[in-house]
This record gives C-alpha cells, sequence and structure tokens, in this order.
C-alpha cells in the first residue's frame, strides 16, 4: 500500500513542470501589497500562486478597487519575489486577485521552479494524509476502554460544584529605587543654617525697633538754646515780615578760635522798620538726625520798606567751624524782640 501512495506522488508531482500557467498552486506565507497610487502599503498574506499572477487576504476590507496598479512583495521557499501587477478582483471582500506584468523571462523561470517544489510539497502533504486512513483488508482497531476512575457520587441538584482553586503565584513587593545620595551640605546642617539666619533676622528687627523707640528727641543744647525761643515767649507782629536767609559761616578775624556768621536780613513789608532786633537760632542737618541745633546769634538793624542788608554777627556755638554744616543743609529759625531796640551784640 506505502509503494502505491508513493507512486501516486510521484505522478502528481511530474506534471507539474509542464502545467499551466493559470493554475494556482496554494501558497500560505506573508506578503505586502504596495499601492502604487497613493504610497501606501497593506500587510497581507498570499493565498495562491502562479505563474499570470497571484490572490492575497487581507486583514481588512480591501477599498482600492479594480485596475489599480500594485506592487506585490513575498518569500516563498527562501526566494523573495517583488513583482508589478494589476488588481483584477475582489472575492469577499478582502480578497484581492492580481495579474502580474512586466515579469522578465529570467524571473519567470525561476517562479516556475518555486511553483514546481510548492507542487511537490502539496502532493507529499496530501499522500501522508492519506497514508493515515486504514488500508483495505485490515482490522479496525479495537476498541480499548478508558480506565475508570474512584466512584464518586452524584452530586444533588443545586449543590455547588467544586472548583480547583487557581494556581498561587508569589508576588515580590514593589520596593522602590534606591534614592541617589544627595549633593552638597546634610540636611541637619541646612537646618541649623537656616533656624540662625532667621533669628539673626528677628533680632534686627528687634533692635531697629528698640533704637528708634528709645531713641531721645534731639534737642539743642543749653549752651545753643536761643533765649528768645523758650516756650511763652510772645510773638511779635513784624516777625511774618522778617527773613534771615544767606547764612555762611566764617572765622572771627579777632578771634581765631571764634566763629561768626554772615546773613541777609530783609524786610518784607511796605513799612520802614527803626530799631529791629532779633535772635535767630541755626538748624543744620548731620547723620545722628535730621536737624539739630548749632547755634545761635543776634542781631539789630534798621531797615527801609523792602529792603535787603547783609550783615555779620558773631555765632554761640561750642562746635568748631569744621563741624558745622554746609550752607545747603543750613534753617534758621526767627524770633523777633524787639522793633525799637537792640538786643544783644548788634549786627555789622
Amino acid at each position: 500500500m506505502e509503494g502505491e501512495l508513493e507512486e501516486n506522488a510521484a505522478g502528481l508531482a511530474a506534471p507539474q513542470a509542464e502545467r499551466r500557467e493559470d493554475t494556482p498552486v496554494a501558497v500560505d506565507e506573508e506578503a505586502m501589497l504596495l499601492l502604487l497610487k497613493h504610497g501606501s502599503r497593506v500587510p497581507c498574506r498570499i493565498v495562491d500562486l502562479s505563474l499570470s499572477g497571484c490572490r492575497m487576504s487581507t486583514p481588512e476590507r480591501f477599498l482600492a478597487g479594480v485596475l489599480v496598479r500594485v506592487e506585490a512583495t513575498f518569500k516563498v521557499c527562501g526566494i523573495a519575489f517583488r513583482f508589478n501587477g494589476v488588481t483584477e478582483s475582489i472575492n469577499g471582500q478582502n480578497v484581492v486577485g492580481i495579474r502580474f506584468t512586466d515579469l522578465t523571462s529570467r524571473r519567470r523561470d525561476e517562479l516556475a521552479e518555486v511553483l514546481c517544489e510548492v507542487a511537490a510539497e502539496n502532493a507529499a502533504k496530501a499522500a501522508k494524509q492519506l497514508a493515515g486512513e486504514p488500508a483495505a483488508g485490515e482490522a479496525p482497531p479495537q476498541y480499548q476502554p478508558q480506565p475508570q476512575g474512584p466512584y464518586q457520587p452524584p452530586q444533588p441538584a443545586g449543590a455547588p460544584q467544586y472548583q480547583t482553586p487557581p494556581p498561587q503565584v508569589f508576588v515580590r513587593p514593589y520596593a522602590p529605587p534606591p534614592e541617589a545620595p544627595a549633593s552638597g551640605l546634610p540636611v541637619w546642617v541646612l537646618t541649623v543654617l537656616f533656624a540662625l539666619a532667621a533669628l539673626g533676622v528677628i533680632a534686627g528687627v528687634v533692635w531697629i525697633a528698640g533704637y528708634f523707640h528709645n531713641r531721645p528727641e534731639t534737642k539743642p543744647s543749653a549752651a545753643t538754646e536761643s533765649p528768645a525761643a523758650k516756650p511763652g515767649a510772645a510773638t511779635n507782629p513784624l516777625q511774618r515780615y522778617i527773613e534771615i536767609s544767606g547764612v555762611r559761616f566764617a572765622e572771627d578775624p579777632k578771634h581765631k578760635d571764634k566763629t561768626v556768621v554772615q546773613f541777609v536780613v530783609t524786610n518784607h513789608s511796605d513799612a520802614e522798620i527803626e530799631g529791629l532786633g532779633g535772635n535767630v537760632t541755626i538748624w543744620g542737618s548731620t547723620r545722628k538726625s535730621e536737624e539739630d541745633a548749632q547755634g545761635t546769634f543776634t542781631f539789630a538793624a534798621n531797615l527801609k520798606p523792602m529792603e535787603s542788608k547783609e550783615l555779620t554777627a558773631p555765632l554761640n556755638t561750642k562746635m568748631k567751624i569744621y563741624e558745622l554744616p554746609d550752607w545747603q543743609n543750613v534753617t534758621t529759625d526767627v524770633q523777633i524782640t524787639s522793633p525799637g531796640g537792640s538786643a544783644g551784640s548788634p549786627a555789622r
């Protein structure tokens, strides 16, 4: 029987060398279909193959239609092929029939050899399948009873069926990756530094608040206090018309250790003032305070209406001339004492 099967297989393979080109051979290989017009690729599988064309199965519905130029790429028996063709039919929405074009004689001969090999393999498979059936005249296989297990009593209706528990799988608990060593100072050092910085800021705020809260008010010293500026002194009606300006300091030519003040007194009224006298306190801006009393002087003069005079008077102060402020940092406080007599040392 086996000899007859081998002769049938050889008989089926021999005519394949002279088979007609339109007779397809069953093939099941991966392939790629390139739509030349769109440039898109469609992965598919080749179903059958002949010298004139092939059929390919696409995973989805083929929507390109027929008479579309394509390029089919596949590999059969370890040999790669790439043929240009045209779609001719669509069967079942995802099986495309392709007719090869521009097939050279060399590639045609290679394809013919491959088709013969595939046809021979298919015939050998068919012969093996036939060999698996029992031959005529042979006894059929005897029935072999299956071994019986232990008796299992029937379960009552509605009773829960025993189910084999699923296998236990050990899952290792998640462990986070080790942290990379931090660069720079340790955390405790940074904590101490931040605490010290905060204490320093708080101490500075407290010191500044206490300094300004306990700072004594700036008052002129007794040596420079103007006797005319004492509280309760009456204001002369002519005081609003008298202005002291242009204050400058210079050494006394007669006493080098003393200082004189040069200034301009102006009468802003329309009346003549005779025997005008007054006390002047000089205030100056220093680094210790916004304004501080620098000294006092008195003056006496006769002024016509709208008249200004430049006068010189000795300055009552304990400060040296180089300790006095510049003219742009000086202001004056005038107290008119007499519109008819002198007050102290008259100004010259």
